[in-house]
Order: structure tokens, then C-alpha cells, then sequence
């Protein structure tokens, strides 16, 4: 009996899927990335969730209910539903309710797995006797999805695993609760045992969905794409810490902003670390001019060996010694051509062109900050406004609403007030997306712990002023961290070039050592004693056609050594020739030559840039404030003319859809004011950087 009701109970919810898809209101979808746990309704009560990738509800049910062309957007025509039809719905879902009933005692049984090839998706639609709680989760390796029932006792009677072959489902495996049940259904077919899961083995990790009809669940897999795993970084690091210290007071000012976002800004602690950095090296630079010392100890121990085989001077007596040596090494370079001097100066140069860069970093950090602020307060500013204008759309939607039904206007008018107020509506969205996206950038600017105001207090205001454009320019190319930074850029070309030259001229380096060595054999250590010893030598050298030719005068005071007990005074000069061992050299120094050549091209380049951005910028001042003196006239006859308006419809002489209109053009006057006042004081704020000097504020 409850096999023959379990196949009636299928064959009943078949019916009802493809004959009567258009009852069914929404539809669970359960996304691919995250488990999620679906809850089975009647056919008339569903709910929906976005899956991943995004899939427009309304497609996905047009799509469920057939109602879709394959391959096309064309909408089927749906089916009309029939009284009758809907009667005999309902009394056949009473009799599936009252034969269910008979299954309680045994548990839901899962009556039939169909794997259905949709095209793009592959459907795999699993048939219970009742309504069920499912968890829906994936597994990266191997690639699988389980169906895990939830609170209720589930039954089978499949085999353990069922091969597919599809792409992209691999098999079909029934998780059952032991062993000896999943061995059972091999021999006693059609006996149902208890099943904790269904897994679905799958080929590649794939997109899918879940959406559950009452006593049928479907999964769909995506055909079409496949999930690209991406591997997770190793590298962490504690992002509190990079957090600043300093906060915003109340009721800020523009400065004020400008100061906390260079106290916070990390990228600028790391400049000024650099130019720490920087000063270091050029006390390293001029020590290397200084003579270099060495500080040298050494003791050897050993015991003399057996030249010879054992066996015909066993009777070899090995004896012990020492040697031993302190004293002090000495380097000078006696003359180098001007390499020595020329990476000090060098030095020096890095030094300044990090200042130039610090500087550079705190300047443009400045103008973002001025830029994302000013920003803020325009787009606070015309969401405001559009807020004022949306109120006055909705009190002027109502009013003519009732007009239209006391018949004292058409529904042309009634259409023409609703679009208005809608496009409002419409742009007061965008303007809250604008607000909430330049607030962002602020914050990230400001870097501080502590949240900002919001809204961020202040108003953009207006102070016309004149600018000599020729006398900024003569400041910019004297002044501008990019100008000097390039310059000194060109500096350091040139000593470069003069160092790789100096690597081919002569050169003279000295060098010696002073102390106290000595060395004995154990037995007579009691006449050991440490005796003066020393050394100095000269080394020049000097480089013509690829060739180095090296010559070295050494004299040298020994101590005794092993066996001995006077003192060695000898006198070494050698001669030596490089065999086209300086070739690398000319490279070295022609590469350095067009370094230099590039530097000052760029430095040129730096220079008619400033030029260029300074008058630039100046013009841009120029177009903003008579863009804003030309607002402001106009916005004062559309002020006039949303007065007139007002009071023609108070006389009767105007409709509705004309003050709208006269609403929104004075609300799109004053935001367009707002836009020409944040691009005159970005003007402003720009005109500091590009002069490399705050020459507004002086």
C-alpha cells in the first residue's frame, strides 16, 4: 500500500508541475557560495533569494513556468487557469495530504532522482512523499553538492551510487545511515532504509541553484561556467595599527581636515622615514672618506703530520705549535679621480630629492583631501535640495491626484506631475550614492580611528580672486617639488657620469698594518714571545683602451716564525696587466653619459609641465567663477519665475505641471550653483599644488 500511494503521490506532483507551473508564485533559490538551508511550502507559498552569479527573479520564474522562448527574451503566452481545473487541484492535493498520512509512521521517502538535460542547466530533481526541510552545501575537492534532510526521517531504496555520466554530474550517491542499510537495497529491492544525505558528484566546481515546488526539489548545475578557485594570500598584517592617532575637533575647518589626514597618513610617515634614511646615508658617504680601520686578532693551533707511511716511520714523534697576531688594519684612498667626492655629493643630492618627494606626497595629499571634502559638501548640499524638491513632488502628485478626481484636470496632467516628481525621486538616489561615495574617499583620506560627522559640517563658500598667472609660473619652476625633484635629478646624472669616468682614470690607494705576532713549537713555549710586526703598502692603477695596468710597492717588518728567531724585513713591487679587463667600464660610463642627457630632457619636460598645469589651472579658475556669476543670475530668475508660477496657480492661470516644472528648474539652479562653487575651490586648492607653494593663502 505505501509503495502504491508513494507512486500515486509522484505521479499526482508531476502532473501538477507541468500542467499547472503558472499557480506557483515564487520560487527558494538557494546561492552556490554559502550553504543555505531551504524550507519546503505548498505549491502556493514560496519565497526567493538571489543566487550567484545574479539571476533576475523575474526571468527565473518566467523560465520555471515554460513561459520563455529557449534561446530568446520572448514571452510565451500563459496559461488561462479554468475554475474546474482549480477545483479538481485543490481536491487532488487533499487526497496526496490524506495518503501521506499512511508514510508518517515509516518516514518521508524519497520516491524517484531524475537527472533532466535543460540545455545551459542540468536538472536534478528529487521526488519525496511530503514536504521535507532541506541544507544545501558544496565541496571544493572533490567538486560535490550534498542535499542534507534536516529534523525529519528520510527513507530510500536507491542503490548507494547511481552513475550519471552527464557533464557535468559525474554519479549520484545516497548517504545512508549505516552500512548494512546501504547493502540492503542491493538484494531486498524496494526495501526503504533511513538516508542522512544525497551527494552529487560532480565533474568541476560549477554554479548552481535550488528551488523547491512543494514535494519536488530541483538543483540546478550551470553548464555554461565553471568556479575559478582563487588561492588565498599567506601575508597578514594588522590593519588597526596603520589606523592615525590624530582625530578631527569640533566643528572642523578646512584645515583642520588637511592637518589629520597628513598626521594619519601612513604613506607619508614612510617619506619621512626615508628621508631619515637618507641623512644616514650621507654620514655613510662621508665616512668613506675617512681612512677605514680594522681591528684584527688571530691564533692558530696545530701539530705537525707524517709525511710518510706508518709502517716505515712508526717511530714519527708529531709536535704541537702556535701562531699568534693582534695589531691594527689600516685602508686610505690616497686618490680616486673624484669617485670618493662625487658619491658623497651624491648622497647628498638623494637626501635633498627625498625632502623634495616628502614634500611633494604632503602637497598632493593636501589638494585630495580639499578635493574629497569640498565634494562632501556639494553633494550634502544637492541632496538637500533634491530632498526639498521630492517633499514639494509628493505634496503637488497628491494635489493634483485630487484634482484629477473631482474631474477638474486630465490625466495628462496628472502623467506629466508624476514624471516630474518620479525623475526627482529618481535623482535623489544618485545624489545619495554621491554623497555616500565622496564621504568614503574622505574617510580613507582621513585615516583616523574616530568617526567623522556626518553630515561633514560646513558649506562651500566664494571669494573671488585674481591671480599675476606670470609671476606663479617664475615661482612654480623655482618652487614645485616635481621641478626640483627633476633638477636635482639631473645633478646626480652628472656625478654619476663624472664617478663612471673616474673608474678609468688613475688611482691611488695605501694601506698597512701594525701590531704584535709570534709563533712556537709547544715544547719551547717558554722562550715565546709576541714581536713587532708591520707592513705598508702602495697600489696604483690606471685604465687605457680596455687594458688596467696595476702596480703595488709592499715593505714588510715579520716576526719569527716556526723555527726561527730573528726578525724579516723584505720590499715587494709588482707589475701587473689586465687584458682587456676594462671594457665593462666604457659601457658603464657611456650608459651613465645618456643618463644624463635623459635627465636633463627630463627636466625640461618638468619644467614646460608646470608651466602648462599653472596655466591651465588658472583658466579653469577663471571659466568657474564666471560659470558661477552666471548661475547665480540665473538661478535669481528662476527664483522670480517660481514666484509668478506660484501665484498663477493660486489665481487659477497655471497647472500644476508648470509649477513642478518651475520647482525643478530653481532645484537643478541651486545644485548646478553647488558644482560651480566645488570647482572653483578645487581650482583653488589645485592652484597650490601645481605652484608647488600655498600662493592663494599669500
Amino acid at each position: 500500500m505505501i509503495k502504491k500511494s508513494g507512486l500515486f503521490i509522484f505521479l499526482i506532483a508531476l502532473l501538477k508541475a507541468f500542467l499547472f507551473a503558472e499557480d506557483i508564485s515564487t520560487t527558494t533559490i538557494v546561492t552556490s557560495t554559502a550553504p543555505a538551508v531551504v524550507t519546503s511550502t505548498s505549491p502556493k507559498q514560496q519565497s526567493i533569494v538571489t543566487s550567484t552569479p545574479v539571476v533576475n527573479e523575474s526571468d527565473l520564474q518566467d523560465e520555471v513556468e515554460g513561459n520563455i522562448v529557449p534561446g530568446t527574451n520572448r514571452m510565451k503566452s500563459p496559461l488561462t487557469k479554468d475554475p474546474v481545473l482549480q477545483e479538481k487541484i485543490d481536491q487532488i492535493n487533499k487526497e496526496i495530504e490524506s495518503m501521506a498520512g499512511e508514510t508518517e509512521e515509516q518516514g518521508v521517502a524519497i520516491e524517484k532522482v531524475t537527472v533532466d538535460d535543460a540545455g545551459n542547466r542540468l536538472l536534478v530533481l528529487i521526488q519525496t512523499s511530503q514536504p521535507i526541510e532541506i541544507f544545501v552545501f558544496e565541496r571544493n575537492d572533490p567538486p560535490s553538492l550534498f542535499v542534507q534532510f534536516m529534523s525529519t526521517r528520510v527513507v530510500a531504496s536507491e542503490p548507494p551510487i547511481q552513475m550519471v555520466g552527464i557533464d557535468p554530474l559525474a554519479e549520484i550517491r545516497y548517504g545512508y545511515s549505516n552500512f548494512y542499510d546501504a547493502t540492503s537495497t542491493e538484494y531486498e529491492k524496494g526495501k526503504k532504509v533511513p538516508i542522512d544525505y544525497i551527494e552529487l558528484r560532480l565533474n568541476r566546481a560549477i554554479f548552481y541553484h535550488v528551488q523547491q515546488e512543494g514535494w519536488v526539489m530541483v538543483l540546478g548545475l550551470d553548464r555554461t561556467t565553471t568556479k575559478v578557485s582563487v588561492p588565498e594570500l599567506d601575508f597578514r598584517f594588522d590593519t588597526a595599527k596603520y589606523v592615525g592617532a590624530a582625530g578631527l575637533p569640533e566643528n572642523p575647518k578646512t584645515d583642520d581636515f588637511v592637518q589629520v589626514a597628513l598626521a594619519n597618513s601612513r604613506l607619508l610617515a614612510v617619506a619621512r622615514d626615508e628621508v631619515d634614511l637618507a641623512k644616514f646615508r650621507v654620514w655613510e658617504a662621508r665616512r668613506s672618506l675617512l681612512p677605514a680601520l680594522t681591528a684584527r686578532v688571530s691564533a692558530t693551533r696545530g701539530e705537525e703530520v707524517n709525511p710518510f707511511p706508518d709502517e716505515g716511520f712508526s717511530g714519527f714523534e708529531a709536535t704541537s705549535f702556535k701562531r699568534d697576531e693582534y695589531g691594527i688594519q689600516v685602508t686610505q684612498p690616497i686618490w680616486q679621480s673624484g669617485r670618493l667626492w662625487g658619491a658623497f655629493r651624491q648622497s647628498k643630492l638623494n637626501r635633498l630629492m627625498a625632502m623634495e618627494n616628502h614634500r611633494k606626497q604632503a602637497q598632493d595629499l593636501a589638494f585630495e583631501v580639499k578635493k574629497s571634502l569640498y565634494t562632501v559638501q556639494k553633494n550634502q548640499t544637492a541632496l538637500r535640495v533634491r530632498g526639498e524638491l521630492v517633499a514639494q513632488g509628493e505634496v503637488l502628485k497628491d494635489m493634483v491626484s485630487n484634482k484629477y478626481k473631482l474631474e477638474l484636470t486630465s490625466k495628462a496632467e496628472v502623467l506629466n506631475v508624476t514624471a516630474q516628481a518620479d525623475q526627482a525621486a529618481y535623482q535623489l538616489t544618485g545624489d545619495e550614492q554621491d554623497v555616500t561615495l565622496a564621504r568614503l574617499v574622505l574617510l580613507s583620506l582621513l585615516n583616523q580611528g574616530d568617526s567623522v560627522p556626518d553630515p561633514v559640517p560646513g558649506e562651500l563658500a566664494h571669494t573671488r580672486m585674481s591671480f599675476n598667472v606670470e609671476s606663479i609660473i617664475t615661482w612654480a619652476k623655482d618652487h614645485r617639488p616635481d621641478v626640483r625633484i627633476a633638477r636635482l635629478n639631473a645633478e646626480l646624472a652628472l656625478f654619476n657620469a663624472k664617478a663612471a669616468k673616474a673608474d678609468a682614470k688613475f688611482k691611488i690607494d695605501a694601506s698597512g698594518f701594525y701590531g704584535r705576532a709570534g709563533a712556537t713549537f709547544v715544547e719551547d713555549e717558554s722562550d715565546y714571545e709576541l714581536r713587532e710586526a708591520w707592513n705598508m703598502g702602495i697600489r696604483a692603477s690606471r685604465t687605457f683602451w680596455g687594458n688596467t695596468l696595476r702596480g703595488n710597492y709592499t715593505k714588510e717588518n715579520t716576526a719569527p716564525d716556526l723555527g726561527q728567531s730573528f726578525l724579516t724585513k723584505s720590499q715587494q713591487k709588482s707589475l701587473e696587466l689586465g687584458i682587456l679587463d676594462a671594457l665593462p667600464g666604457k659601457a658603464n660610463s657611456r650608459q651613465a653619459e645618456l643618463q644624463y642627457e635623459r635627465a636633463k630632457a627630463e627636466l625640461i619636460e618638468a619644467s614646460r609641465k608646470a608651466e602648462f598645469e599653472v596655466r591651465e589651472t588658472f583658466y579653469n579658475l577663471e571659466k568657474a567663477g564666471r560659470q558661477l556669476d552666471a548661475i547665480r543670475e540665473d538661478m535669481i530668475f528662476r527664483r522670480k519665475d517660481l514666484e509668478i508660477t506660484q501665484e498663477k496657480v493660486k489665481l487659477g492661470l497655471a497647472e500644476l505641471s508648470q509649477l513642478m516644472t518651475a520647482e525643478t528648474a530653481y532645484a537643478q539652479t541651486r545644485i548646478s550653483e553647488q558644482d560651480a562653487l566645488a570647482a572653483y575651490n578645487i581650482a583653488l586648492a589645485e592652484m597650490d599644488r601645481v605652484a608647488g607653494a600655498e600662493v592663494v593663502r599669500k
